[in-house]
């Protein structure tokens, strides 16, 4: 079984792999499961109380169902470190905000071999509510087109709650 509650805005599903994701400015609630790899380090991200934001196409609502799942962590160098300690995660993107213009991806891209890196101001973060955010997203089609800058939705990462 699984419970939702929206009251107050913030939604709260329980059991196994889900997690309440807060859409106050349009006062509704939504849920996605993710795979249990990526839940278990969701869950040891927020057991340090740090803010976890999804962003990209599965908060944006274009998401395949082979789309990978982005999420800030605003949570600090000893984040940082914890989290480059683990394995890394198939299909987790995740960009820790280790002050307040830097962020850093925990693992390096298999492309290169480099952490995505880079100056967290040029996002243009914009906090609407507790659980709602935008942001400004750039995507580069090619190397000598120019960029498509939008802007995009973040939704804030709820532990569940029990419901037994």
């Amino acid at each position: 079984d699984q419970h939702c509650d929206g009251g107050g805005g913030r939604w709260s599903c329980c059991t196994g792999s889900a997690f309440g994701l807060g859409h106050r400015f349009l006062d509704v609630g939504v849920t996605l499961r993710v795979p249990q790899e990526i839940a278990s380090v969701l869950s040891g991200l927020l057991a340090r109380k740090v803010e976890i934001w999804l962003i990209g196409s599965r908060a944006n609502g274009t998401a395949k169902e082979t789309s990978d799942w982005d999420f800030i962590v605003f949570g600090g160098r000893e984040v940082l470190a914890a989290l480059q300690r683990e394995a890394r995660v198939a299909s987790l993107d995740l960009l820790v905000v280790v002050d307040g213009d830097r962020y850093i991806s925990p693992w390096s891209r298999v492309e290169d071999g480099e952490p995505k890196t880079g100056s967290w101001k040029l996002w243009k973060w914009q906090r609407l509510s507790e659980d709602h955010a935008t942001y400004e997203a750039t995507k580069w089609a090619g190397e000598d087109d120019y960029p498509d800058i939008s802007t995009k939705r973040a939704v804030r990462v709820h532990r569940c709650q029990s419901t037994a």
